[in-house]
């Protein structure tokens, strides 16, 4: 009860800063919408149009800041999907080393070891070559070492698993590998590390160049 309270008056805090966004943004872009009429009145249509144009990237970028900022704060109330179909799944993201992955590896892994302590998700072993693997979407379901989801936040879906449960584990289903307790276990850092990850901002670097 307590928590659907926190929660009510962060959606409402939540509220009412958009809200006072929105007026601002009113405020700092009423110059331009003046401009942009004038130019339209005296035959430039063009101009306005441009000008018109801008505008509207510029509120279109400044909420989609706002809203990427409070998924950040408010990732701990977001409910971890497990259906494939709530995520943006491109082709190639089940390919071992395709480029959303390789990037995955070069700014997360650490942070993702460090996390999990460098032990294996499963045994906790240190000593027995950590890797990657996939968490709760599997590599046959299309899943990639990091899952965006369809409203815009993103969802870590890698843990650290030493060779031999790397092996044992090979493509079944995360609750029919994982003891109850352990699934708790992995969803409480994998929640942590959900939320590094968005904090971080990753839109601008995901988009991938693809050969």
């Amino acid at each position: 009860m307590r928590r659907r309270r926190r929660k009510g008056r962060r959606s409402r805090v939540r509220a009412a800063v958009i809200f006072g966004l929105t007026l601002v943004l009113i405020w700092r872009i009423w110059p331009l919408v003046v401009t942009a009429w004038n130019s339209a009145i005296t035959g430039t249509i063009g101009s306005a149009m441009v000008v018109g144009a801008g505008v509207v990237a510029f509120v279109r970028m400044a909420l989609r800041i706002e809203r990427h900022r409070f998924l950040a704060n408010d990732l701990e109330f977001i409910e971890l999907s497990l259906r494939p179909r709530d995520y943006e799944i491109e082709a190639g993201d089940f390919r071992r080393g395709n480029p959303k992955e390789n990037l995955y590896r070069k700014l997360f892994q650490l942070s993702l070891l460090e996390i999990f302590r460098n032990e294996c998700a499963k045994c906790g072993r240190q000593d027995n070559g950590l890797d990657l693997d996939h968490f709760f979407i599997s590599k046959k379901d299309g899943g990639s070492l990091l899952m965006k989801h369809r409203s815009g936040y993103f969802v870590n879906n890698a843990i650290p698993l030493c060779q031999s449960c790397n092996r044992s584990k090979s493509d079944r289903n995360f609750q029919d590998f994982f003891l109850p307790s352990e699934i708790q276990e992995i969803l409480s850092r994998n929640a942590k590390m959900t939320k590094l990850i968005n904090q971080r901002g990753l839109s601008d670097s995901l988009k991938i160049k693809r050969g």
